[in-house]
C-alpha cells in the first residue's frame, strides 16, 4: 500500500510538472510577439510620417546593417514623399514568427508607386541642368521635387499593394529592424529610389 501510494504521488507530481513545462514557453513565445508586434507598429508609423530619424531609430546600429535610404528630413523631396505617405500609406499586419533573438513580420502594405514619377522628373531636371550646369544640390533637390509634384498631379491615385518582410533582431533588449530589403525600400520611398537605381545602371552601361 506505502508503494502504491508513493508511486501515485510521483505520477501526479510528474503529471503535474509535464502540465506547467509548457506554460512558460509558451508565455515567452506571446511576450515576444506582442514586443516585435509594437515595434513593427512604431516603425510603420514612423514610414506614415516620413521621419528620417524615427525610422532609422528603428533599424539595428549603422556598423552592423546595410545603408538605408532615406531622403533627409528637410530635404523637398523628401517633403513630397511625406505627403504622399501621409495620403495612401496604410498597412495590416498578417504574421509575426520568432525564433529566439530572431524574428519575422509580413505586412501588407498599402503605398504610391512613384517609379515612373521619379524617372520622369528625374530626367527633366537633367534637361533643366544642361542650361543650367552650377545647379548645387540644394537646387536639385528643390527642382527633382517640383517636377516629381507635376507628374504626380497626371497620374492621380496611382497606388500599389505588395507583401512586405520585415525581419527583426534582439540587439540590447530591444527587437531591431535587420536590414532594409528592396520591398522594404520600394515601401519606404515610393519606389523613389528603385528608379534612381535604374537610371544609374543605364548611365553606367552608355559610359
Amino acid at each position: 500500500m506505502r508503494l502504491y501510494k508513493k508511486l501515485l504521488r510521483a505520477f501526479l507530481c510528474l503529471l503535474l510538472v509535464l502540465t506547467l513545462l509548457p506554460l512558460p514557453v509558451s508565455a515567452a513565445s506571446s511576450k515576444a510577439e506582442t514586443a516585435v508586434r509594437k515595434q513593427t507598429v512604431k516603425f510603420l508609423k514612423q514610414v506614415k510620417k516620413y521621419n528620417e530619424k524615427g525610422v532609422t531609430s528603428c533599424f539595428l546600429p549603422e556598423n552592423m546593417r546595410k545603408s538605408l535610404d532615406i531622403y533627409p528630413q528637410s530635404s523637398k523631396q523628401g517633403q513630397v514623399v511625406r505627403s504622399l505617405h501621409k495620403k495612401y500609406f496604410q498597412y495590416e499586419i498578417k504574421k509575426i514568427s520568432v525564433k529566439g533573438n530572431n524574428a519575422t513580420v509580413k505586412i501588407k502594405a498599402t503605398y504610391y508607386d512613384g517609379y515612373d514619377v521619379f524617372t520622369y522628373a528625374f530626367w527633366d531636371v537633367v534637361k533643366y541642368a544642361l542650361t543650367h550646369p552650377n545647379l548645387s544640390d540644394n537646387e536639385v533637390d528643390k527642382y527633382l521635387a517640383k517636377y516629381a509634384k507635376k507628374y504626380i498631379k497626371q497620374s492621380g491615385d496611382n497606388v500599389i499593394t505588395k507583401t512586405v518582410s520585415i525581419s527583426f533582431k534582439k540587439y540590447k533588449g530591444k527587437w531591431k529592424i535587420k536590414n532594409a530589403n528592396s520591398k522594404l525600400d520600394d515601401m519606404l520611398n515610393c519606389r523613389f529610389t528603385r528608379a534612381l537605381r535604374k537610371i544609374e545602371k543605364q548611365l553606367e552601361q552608355k559610359a
